[in-house]
């Protein structure tokens, strides 16, 4: 029986030395295999270009408000038909429009809007849902745009990715063009110049099949190359938003956390700030000398409604360990006569120095107090960026110095 013990003991052994070497191995810590003399030994050297520019800004002013429109908020329209608000399920605004469909019954809303849009003013429409369901169950999901007074419509199928919020580009090339049979046609009036005051939403889910969709928003675009400003793994969630203000960019709280700034890939010594404006709780702030990709770096962040405190936190690579990424804690505090609030401006700098990292906060983007301070090396240069868990969160006024 004891050898019986120690023979299974020892296969155990083997058997976890090998895993341990495999996963070693397979992470290029080690080698299974020896050397020859004829291989040659090639080390990877990895280098990078520093942005140069001693100042940068980012900001909405930089775009035409005319190139952007907020065309409807489901929740907060009329509509008539099956859609239901959803007070529980929603990115903006308090809710959301829900339209339900099992076994192939077609589920229908009709949206009408506050004021008509032209159809040919933007170049993409852009639709913010959530599929409830997978949507392999989905047989069809319709948008039409429609004028009563025209007594025409255009419209278009909708195809969901995946489950989960996104955000669903309609370019305005792909809407068709459909004749009501109800009642006889105005002629003579092209895609590019039809307005549109009412939209309707079908849904028909598959046989035997449960489908669900929650509509929030919808919006225009016109060509505005965001890509040539952000980087990010869901390149979606970043958009333009017009205010009463003006411009601005809106990071909606899906995909990806961290975004990119594109110029700003690579620098050491600086100081930067932004102003941000949460629509809803969670946290957010500056990601510093860090990848987008791998999301490693330095995070400095509020962290969000109804809290005074604040954060800065190191995240290591996944190439570091075979364990994955994981938050270091540097430091942290709160402002005792100060709480986070909704829908108002709140400025964030860092100043970075070598190895010392300095973190501000501002009310008024004039005077500002410095929240915290940490000393550590673990990261030498990297991008500059914005990390999010807010829903829908407004950034402006990026500005570096170097």
């Amino acid at each position: 029986m004891k050898k019986l013990l120690e023979k299974n003991l020892v296969s155990f052994l083997f058997f976890l030395t090998l895993i341990i070497c495999v996963v070693l191995s397979q992470k290029k810590i080690i080698s299974l295999f020896p050397v020859t003399k004829n291989q040659e030994k090639i080390q990877e050297v990895t280098g990078e270009i520093l942005f140069s520019e001693k100042q940068y800004k980012l900001a909405g002013s930089m775009f035409d408000p005319s190139t952007v429109k907020e065309i409807a908020s489901f929740g907060n329209l009329a509509n008539t038909g099956e859609g239901q608000l959803d007070y529980s399920d929603y990115l903006t605004g308090s809710n959301s429009l829900l339209l339900n469909s099992y076994n192939r019954h077609r589920s229908v809303s009709i949206v009408t809007l506050k004021e008509e849009t032209r159809l040919g003013d933007f170049d993409i429409y852009k639709l913010l849902i959530d599929s409830r369901t997978e949507p392999a169950n989905i047989e069809e999901l319709n948008l039409f745009l429609e004028n009563d007074r025209l007594q025409k419509k255009f419209g278009l199928q909708i195809y969901p990715e995946f489950p989960g919020w996104s955000v669903v580009s309609l370019p305005k090339d792909r809407f068709a063009f459909i004749e009501k049979i109800t009642v006889p046609s105005t002629a003579g009036e092209s895609k590019d110049d039809f307005s549109f005051n009412k939209i309707v939403l079908e849904l028909v889910s598959r046989s035997e099949k449960a489908a669900a969709i929650n509509f929030d928003l919808l919006w225009g675009e016109q060509k505005n190359n965001l890509d040539s400003y952000w980087l990010s793994a869901t390149p979606w969630s970043i958009s333009l938003k017009r205010t009463s203000e003006g411009v601005v960019f809106s990071k909606y709280g899906i995909g990806s956390r961290v975004a990119g700034i594109k110029a700003l890939s690579s620098v050491k010594n600086f100081a930067v700030s932004g102003k941000f404006f949460p629509l809803s709780t969670g946290y957010f702030g500056f990601q510093v000398r860090g990848d987008w990709k791998d999301r490693y770096g330095y995070y400095a962040v509020l962290d969000g409604v109804p809290s005074s405190s604040w954060r800065i936190f190191k995240r290591n690579t996944s190439k570091e360990g075979i364990f994955g990424i994981h938050d270091i804690l540097l430091a942290k505090g709160r402002q005792k006569n100060f709480m986070i609030d909704l829908n108002r401006w709140y400025w964030l700098k860092i100043v970075m120095k070598n190895n010392i990292l300095k973190f501000y906060l501002s009310l008024d983007g004039e005077k500002y107090v410095q929240l915290g301070q940490v000393k550590d090396n673990s990261f030498a240069s990297g991008e500059i960026g914005i990390v999010s868990e807010v829903k829908m969160l407004l950034i402006d006024e990026i500005q570096f110095s170097q």
